[in-house]
């Protein structure tokens, strides 16, 4: 498929099973099924888990889009709600102070949300 739409050959890949960022001590993620057809099946994390593996991420230009259109969809509308949800699942460890500044700029500069992203066409 990516050499048919022009992409770079590793764009679907399992590096983020091989970082720190897929929750395993707290709140299980939860995977939603896009496609699943001849033996091929997409699946992406719940809203709720993409959020918190953002807010972990919390890189300032690449998440502040994503953080901001995550945190509309989980009706997260606090900072208090958002260390909640990061806590449920990474206990015991804190909203980084970076993921902490980028939601309180966020909330004190509502604006208009991003559009989502079409998905891809397979």
């Amino acid at each position: 498929m990516a050499q048919r739409r022009g992409w770079d050959p590793a764009w679907l890949n399992f590096a983020v099973t091989q970082a720190d960022a897929l929750p395993t001590l707290g709140r299980e993620v939860q995977w939603e099924t896009l496609y699943d057809e001849g033996g091929i099946r997409i699946e992406v994390a719940s809203k709720e888990s993409l959020l918190a593996m953002k807010l972990r991420a919390n890189r300032p230009g690449r998440d502040t889009r994503d953080i901001r259109l995550l945190l509309a969809l989980c009706g997260i509308a606090t900072l208090k709600e958002a260390e909640d949800l990061y806590e449920a699942f990474y206990p015991a460890d804190a909203l980084p102070a970076r993921a902490e500044a980028m939601v309180v700029k966020i909330f004190a500069t509502p604006g208009e949300l991003p559009a989502p992203l079409d998905p891809p066409l397979l």
